[in-house]
């Protein structure tokens, strides 16, 4: 066994990055949290799993929890969700994606009239077809789509929910619902149909220190790597930093509780891809100076967030620089600090819902719903300097020089300094006229702000010389004056 890890180290990342645990992989970190919702489920039934934007949750059902249920020789289902795409007219477009999710597509032409079925005619004739008494674990991951897809479809919410809450009336069946948890006051009015009201709950936080370690150093073990305490630690630190705001107005860095596990994988799956690139395969130890020197974690967010940003207008062909764009100016204040806005980014005619869905399951963002309002807001504070370099450098290297310099008086705070100067001035013009209509409004009120302001320049420096030659005319006045006093 040592053998085939050992030949596997060699090119195998033992970090998955910026996607979620599989059953076939160790997730390390969460053991805790495995063996007491296993427990829980078991010993209550029907469990909701609930947790912040980004803590793992799909992780720890699909490495966590699937195999210890598999160990109890429980019958479990696919993992489940009501987003289902209905390409013809269904009867609940809720129940049909359930009902699809169990079935299975390549059992489809065995469940003529799926579109139309009940969830208890589906799970009956599915229990038919297992041993008598078998229980079996129905698992609804990010169950916060029942309520987001489409919040005006309420009666085909209603009719789900009655014809779930029929379904789990049956002792033989288990469930466990995963959401986040700033969506669960949106159950209230539908909890009075699901037996016991889903109050057996559990909460799952990001990592704490010391899961955070184990999950930092745990999996390069398992490939042959030792990741030095000291090291662990600094990723830690820099993983958790955290700016926090101090009466008189200015802000330090501080290391917080906790780390988001996305992140901590997207680092430790850069630092060890490089560590093989330069040991030429073999990583070996992992020290604090290796995290320092090769895991500067501003260039590895800025690059996760870079290529999530790519991702996401390749998904929805939705504008780079406007997505860029509001990051930095309704993400971000003019102080850097994480802020949150009402406002989607400006799409190009793309549906906004769309392009913020792609950006949350990228983990850049998180929403949150509040007295009927959704604010958006970056996932982590760790965000903003490597969003704000990320985004910098990108228009540095795509944007006309006219364009980038517009975009830094911009997000300068509008200042006087950040100008186009005289010659700047009018090469400028002459780009405006080539360009014509795909010039921003942006780059026009940059350029004719800057014309203000050297017409304006101009004016003062004609008045300094009017008002010079003034003075020279009156000193001459003024000396013929008492020449023609003092002669004779």
């Amino acid at each position: 066994m040592t053998n085939v890890v050992s030949a596997k180290s060699h090119w195998k990342n033992p970090y998955v990055g910026p996607r979620a645990f599989t059953a076939n992989e160790a997730l390390y970190g969460r053991e805790r949290e495995r063996r007491e919702l296993t427990d829980l489920l078991i010993a209550e039934r029907i469990v909701l799993l609930h947790s912040p934007s980004g803590a793992g949750k799909t992780s720890l059902i699909q490495a966590g929890l699937l195999p210890e249920l598999a160990r109890e020789s429980l019958s479990v289902s696919h993992t489940l969700r009501v987003n289902a795409f209905t390409p013809k007219p269904v009867a609940n477009r809720w129940v049909y994606s359930v009902a699809l999710a169990l079935v299975g597509e390549d059992r489809l032409d065995d469940y003529q009239g799926i579109e139309h079925a009940t969830l208890t005619g589906v799970l009956e004739r599915l229990d038919s077809e297992q041993a008598p008494d078998a229980e079996r674990v129905l698992i609804f991951d990010q169950f916060e789509e029942i309520l987001n897809l489409d919040p005006t479809d309420r009666r085909g919410q209603e009719e789900f929910f009655e014809q779930l809450g029929a379904a789990l009336e049956n002792a033989g069946r288990w469930a466990l619902f995963s959401m986040r948890e700033d969506f669960i006051g949106g159950l209230e009015p539908f909890l009075r149909h699901i037996p016991g009201r889903l109050r057996t709950r559990y909460r799952l936080d990001f990592l704490q220190h010391d899961a955070a370690l184990r999950a930092i150093q745990k999996p390069a073990e398992d490939y042959d790597g030792d990741f030095t305490d000291e090291g662990a630690e600094r990723m830690f630190a820099d993983l958790a930093r955290v700016r926090v705001e101090c009466p008189g107005g200015f802000s330090k860095e501080r290391v917080g509780p906790h780390v988001e596990p996305v992140q901590l994988q997207v680092a430790c799956h850069r630092l060890w891809r490089t560590l093989r690139h330069d040991r030429s395969g073999s990583v070996g130890t992992i020290t604090a100076a290796d995290v320092k020197n090769y895991a500067d974690i501003d260039t590895t967010l800025a690059g996760f967030y870079s290529d999530a940003i790519s991702d996401v207008v390749a998904e929805t062909d939705t504008d780079e620089r406007a997505l860029r764009d509001w990051f930095d100016s309704e993400l971000i204040t003019e102080k850097e600090w994480r802020s949150q806005s009402r406002r989607g980014p400006k799409t190009g005619g793309v549906d906004a819902s769309t392009v913020l869905a792609a950006l949350e399951d990228r983990y850049l963002i998180r929403s949150d719903r509040r007295a009927g309002v959704v604010w958006y807001e970056l996932t982590h504070d760790r965000l903003v300097a490597p969003v704000i370099r990320s985004n910098r450098k990108w228009r540095r290297n795509n944007l006309h020089p006219i364009e980038y310099r517009a975009s830094v008086w911009s997000h300068g705070g509008r200042d006087d300094s950040d100008l186009l100067s005289r010659e700047e001035l009018a090469e400028a013009k002459y780009w405006l006229i080539r360009q014509r209509n795909d010039v921003g409004d942006l780059e026009r009120e940059f350029i004719e702000r800057s014309r203000q302001r050297n017409g304006q320049a101009i004016l003062r420096t004609r008045l300094a010389f009017l008002i010079i030659v003034l003075l020279i005319l009156t000193l001459i006045e003024l000396v013929l004056i008492i020449y023609l006093l003092v002669t004779p």
